[in-house]
């Protein structure tokens, strides 16, 4: 599917516009919509290829931005989404296998919960360790139990 096509079917089928670069697509997607969107875009469009997920600390919510890629076609696609800190957000482990580490680092640096993923827990830290480093409320003089 090309960059135009995508751009059309994702404004037909999501009423969302699209912001377009070369061989990229961008797209703000309401938290409802990630999973469906994720979807859409790993069997219609055919991205198969996950290239990563991330969070940014706006301090008052969190940004979600994850990466997909169709290799064939050269193009990949942006996917951005605001959540507020003590919300979750659906799971794209489930479409994509490669998710699973990475939301699982998601998790364990900035706290975000990911809904139905089949194995969230620490991936970095000790199970025991309290805070999420990556926080802006992080405080960088103390420290964290435990501490070793």
């Amino acid at each position: 599917m090309t960059i135009e096509k995508l751009k059309d079917k994702i404004k037909e089928k999501f009423n969302l516009d699209c912001q377009v670069e070369v061989g990229l697509v961008k797209i703000l997607v309401p938290k409802e919509s990630w999973g469906t969107l994720a979807e859409f875009l790993r069997f219609e469009a055919e991205f198969n290829y996950f290239s990563f997920i991330t969070a940014v600390d706006r301090k008052e919510k969190f940004e979600m931005v994850a990466r997909v890629e169709n290799l064939e076609e050269k193009t990949a696609c942006e996917f951005t989404t605001e959540i507020l800190p003590n919300e979750t957000l659906s799971t794209l482990s489930e479409l994509w296998e490669g998710a699973v580490w990475q939301e699982r680092e998601v998790f364990d640096l900035f706290g975000i919960k990911f809904e139905n993923h089949p194995d969230l827990k620490r991936i970095l830290l000790p199970e025991d360790y309290t805070g999420y480093p990556l926080k802006k409320e992080f405080p960088l003089d103390k420290h964290y139990e435990p501490y070793r």
